[in-house]
Parts: C-alpha cells; sequence; structure tokens
C-alpha cells in the first residue's frame, strides 16, 4: 500500500494461476532469460577475436604491434579492414624492443547488424510483449506511469536523503539508481565519441532517461578505431590521435579518476539505502521477500532489471578501443581488459581507476615501405597507415608547443622551437625578426607589456609537408573572448624547428569600406588622367 504494484500479467496468470503462487525467482529469471538472448549475442556471441593490439609510445614513433590475425570464421569486410592494417613492414631496430615488450591485451570487434537484431530483440520484451510481467506500454497502465514518476523524483536519492519525495520500496529505489549510476559510468568513455557520426555525450545524456537501449544504439551507430582510420584513409585525412593536451575541459573530467570514485562511493550508498534505508520496510529479509513480490508483478522493475543484465554483458565493448588510445601498461593490462569486460560494474569502476593514462605528446614517423599483404605466422610490429604515420601532424608538432610555451610565458621555450636562422614578420610590427635571439627579446618584450591571463587559442592547425597554417584567437585565462582579437599565421617547419612565421593578425580598424571607396576615387582619377 506504499507504494503501486502493478498487478496481473497474462504470462504469470495462465502459467502459475496468480501472482501470489509464482515463484519468488519467476521474473528475475524471465528478465535474464531475455538478457540472454538479446545482449550476449549482440556483443559477444558474434564477437570476434583478432591478436592484440594496443599502441605503445617511443621516442620518435608512436608504434602498434601485434600478429598476423587469425582469419577462419571473419567476415570479408574486416579482413578487408585488418588487412589495411597488417600491410607494413617492421620498422628497423624494433624487433629485439617488440619481443620483449609483454602482450597486450585483446581487442573484442562486435558485430554491428548483431546489436541491431539485439536492440530490435529489446525493445520488443521490454516495451510490448508479454514476456515480462505486468502490462505492456501499449497499454498505458496509469499505475505505471504513476510509478515511473516516484522514481523518477528519487534521482540518485536526493529527495529521500533529504526526508521528501514519495515513498517507494529501498530495494526498487537500488536498482533504479544503480541502473543510472551504470550508465553515468560511461562517461568515461567520452573521448570514443570523437569523430563519431553522432557525439557520445548526447547519449550519455539520453542514458539517464532511457538506459540499456540508448547503450545498445550507440554500439550499433558507432566506428571502431580501426573504422575511423579507414575512413580517413578514404578521405585523405590522418586519423585523429587522443592526447592529453589536446583535451577540453569536459574530456578531462571524463579521463580523472575523480569520476569513478565519486560514483563508486555514490553506488556504495545506494546499496545501503536499498537495504537500510526506509525502515519502515523492515529487516533485510523482509525488504528482500517484498522486493522480489513486486518483481513478480512490476513490469518497470522488471525492466530494470534487464538493463542491468545488458550493461553486464555489454560493458566491455568500447574497452579495446579506449586502450588503443593510450599507453599500454607494462603489467596488468591483459587483467584490466578482462575485469572490465567480464566483472559486471565493479570491474568496469576498477578498469576506469587503473588504466593507463593518455599520451602527453606524440612525435609521429614517416610511413615505412610497405611489403606483402599476406599474413604472416610470427610476431611483427607494424605502423598504422594514416593513424600513426603522418608527416603532416609531426610537421605542426613545434607550432603548437610554440603556442603552449608563449601561453605560458616561458619565452626561452618558445625560442627554443625556431630555428637559429629563422625570419619571422608580424604584420602589426614594422620589419622582420632576424634569427632566433632577436624573436627571443620580441617576445620578451610582449611577455612584459601583456597581462599574465592573455593567451592564444588555436582553433584550426592545418599542414602541408613543411607548411603550417593556423587560425587562433586571443582569450582570457577564463576562455572570454577579446574583441578584435583573431588572426591566422603560417610557419615553414624543417627538422622540427620553425625556419618561417608569418603573423597576419586582425584588423583593430575595420577600414574596408573606406579603402574601397578612396580606391575607387583613385582608380577614377588615374583614368581621367590617363595614367589607369
Amino acid at each position: 500500500a506504499r507504494f503501486p504494484l502493478v498487478r496481473g500479467g497474462s504470462v504469470g496468470s495462465a502459467l502459475y494461476g496468480s501472482t501470489r503462487t509464482m515463484p519468488p525467482l519467476a521474473s528475475i529469471s524471465r528478465a535474464c532469460l531475455v538478457a540472454i538472448a538479446c545482449a550476449p549475442a549482440g556483443c559477444l556471441g558474434m564477437a570476434v577475436r583478432t591478436r592484440p593490439i594496443a599502441p605503445s609510445v617511443q621516442r620518435g614513433a608512436i608504434r602498434t604491434h601485434r600478429p598476423a590475425p587469425r582469419w577462419k570464421g571473419v567476415n570479408k569486410c574486416t579482413r578487408r579492414r585488418a588487412n589495411l592494417a597488417c600491410v607494413l613492414a617492421p620498422a628497423p631496430g624494433d624487433g629485439e624492443r617488440a619481443a620483449s615488450r609483454p602482450e597486450a591485451p585483446q581487442p573484442l570487434i562486435y558485430s554491428k547488424p548483431a546489436v541491431v537484431g539485439a536492440l530490435v530483440i529489446y525493445l520488443y520484451f521490454v516495451f510490448l510483449s508479454d514476456v515480462l510481467p505486468g502490462p505492456s506500454a501499449l497499454t498505458l497502465d496509469p499505475a505505471t506511469w504513476k510509478e515511473a514518476f516516484a522514481l523518477s523524483t528519487n534521482f540518485w536519492l536526493v529527495l529521500p536523503l533529504l526526508g521528501q519525495g514519495p515513498v517507494v520500496h529501498p530495494g526498487l529505489e537500488a536498482i533504479f539508481n544503480l541502473d543510472l549510476i551504470w550508465a553515468a559510468l560511461f562517461s568515461g568513455f567520452l573521448l570514443d565519441g570523437r569523430a563519431q557520426p553522432v557525439p557520445f555525450g548526447r547519449f550519455l545524456l539520453a542514458m539517464q532517461f532511457l538506459t540499456a537501449p540508448v547503450y545498445l544504439t550507440y554500439l550499433a551507430l558507432r566506428d571502431t578505431e580501426g573504422e575511423k582510420a579507414e575512413k580517413a584513409l578514404s578521405a585523405g585525412e590522418p586519423a585523429a590521435v587522443a592526447i592529453a593536451a589536446s583535451l577540453g575541459p569536459v574530456e578531462r573530467a571524463a579521463e580523472s579518476r575523480v569520476l569513478p570514485a565519486a560514483l563508486g562511493v555514490l553506488t556504495v550508498g545506494v546499496l545501503c539505502w536499498g537495504a537500510f534505508g526506509r525502515p519502515e520496510f523492515g529487516d533485510l529479509q523482509t525488504r528482500t521477500e517484498s522486493l522480489l513480490a513486486l518483481l513478480q508483478t512490476d513490469r518497470l522493475g522488471s525492466s530494470f532489471v534487464v538493463d542491468i543484465a545488458v550493461f553486464s554483458a555489454c560493458q566491455g565493448a568500447l574497452v579495446g578501443d579506449d586502450l588503443r588510445r593510450r599507453t599500454p601498461l607494462e603489467q596488468g593490462g591483459e587483467g584490466l581488459q578482462a575485469g572490465a569486460r567480464w566483472v559486471p560494474l565493479f570491474g568496469l569502476f576498477y578498469y576506469l581507476l587503473n588504466r593507463p593514462p593518455l599520451p602527453d605528446s606524440v612525435v609521429l614517423d614517416s610511413p615505412p615501405p610497405r611489403a606483402s599483404a599476406k599474413p604472416s605466422a610470427s610476431p611483427q610490429p607494424f605502423v598504422l597507415p594514416r593513424l600513426f604515420g603522418q608527416k603532416k601532424a609531426d610537421s605542426a608538432a613545434p607550432v603548437r608547443a610554440y603556442f603552449d610555451a608563449w601561453n605560458r610565458r616561458e619565452m626561452d621555450e618558445a625560442a627554443d622551437c625556431v630555428s637559429p636562422d629563422c625570419v619571422y614578420e608580424d604584420t602589426l610590427f614594422a620589419g622582420k625578426l632576424v634569427g632566433r635571439e632577436q624573436l627571443r627579446a620580441h617576445l620578451l618584450k610582449c611577455a612584459a607589456a601583456l597581462p599574465p591571463n592573455f593567451r592564444f587559442a588555436l582553433d584550426d592547425v592545418s599542414a602541408a609537408g613543411e607548411l603550417v597554417g593556423t587560425r587562433w584567437h586571443v582569450e582570457l585565462a577564463d576562455s572570454t573572448p577579446l574583441p578584435l582579437a583573431r588572426g591566422a599565421s603560417m610557419y615553414k617547419v624543417v627538422d622540427g624547428l620553425i625556419v618561417e612565421g608569418f603573423d597576419v593578425p586582425e584588423p583593430q580598424l575595420k577600414s574596408g569600406v573606406l579603402s574601397l571607396a578612396v580606391l575607387s576615387v583613385a582608380v577614377r582619377v588615374g583614368r581621367v588622367l590617363g595614367k589607369v
């Protein structure tokens, strides 16, 4: 009587005569059967295992190494993508280093069509069918909507802890909030949304309302890291390589260990609430029995159990690609990945708290010569095309370092990014700066004249061979952009140093209309005088 119970359920009534005589675990068993039918088939049962693949940052290169893939049972599309990455010869001198490295964890490549099928099955069984207890979504049962509203107002137990909000069974509140915490924990994979058809952040927000189906939808739509590299290769663009310096504020928060730690504390609080909250629901045994009785007839509560089962089966789907973006641990990488796949919830907590950090910087080699595309039986290190072998990104590295040092007011470090005989021209000033020492003196003069919270923000960086172009704006430390403070710069980079620079800041006086009028008058006068 303290909370709405959705009585009925055609399957339960047909099998057991009435809800009171149903076995206590009937609804949970049905929920697990649904989860086994949809989730593992989509993410695990149809999985294709390849040999290890994991990036390692070395001096002067990023390389990945793995033995040739096993082709048995792999479809042609997957084989074509793997061949794209496997046809490169090992870089000279890497044989001994590769042999000494520990084997990296095995990534999981799941079948997108199977995930789509799993999503369709989930939507049918949870919302439309009579497999779960209680009326389906087609009946628009008022009691179900009332219960959904009551649980939503108890979001993350804020109102219950304040003694406010509707009274709902604490065990059901714990299951509901555990589902939301699990969905929020996937925020640790926010970087996976880079270069995706739809950013992951939108899905993470939607998962706080519809948890498992939104997650399955993202898995069906996303591109793996290999697919991103293939698309970049087809478009003639370099694939993005995530490094710590390129993260925005939200991405840094997602990478922080504070996120899983805070959610872990909240998880413990939710479990304690389910076991001891609302004393009027009795001791642990009494509330457990009443919760099982509720789940026998409650469609909404049973759907939460299915969501948890789906998360348990599919929580490791993003881990393989997440490890590829990082410097692998010398030991324990395989255990990290295995725990994240097979230990529900707590394995994911452990992974996010102990995963390797992103590299701080990247220096990329030029692509090595191609070798035979036939897979070799022995392990060979290789360099991924486009993903890790772009000269373009290497040319932009000293330019980014120059801007970074400028913003930190490390002008000596900024001057070290240019060659001793560089030629630098800023169109705001007369003449050119020739040589590193002249540029250093100019930079020190600028640093003394400008406030410390004044910094450059790079909007675009584009590289083609030795030439690097940038578009930038000036902002304060709190990211507030300054008016009339945009500009563009061109650089020439040789052997990792800037040899030429040319700055074009935004003019403070917008004299375009006036200049055109003056030029127009000058041209007409020239025509009258016969000079034009």
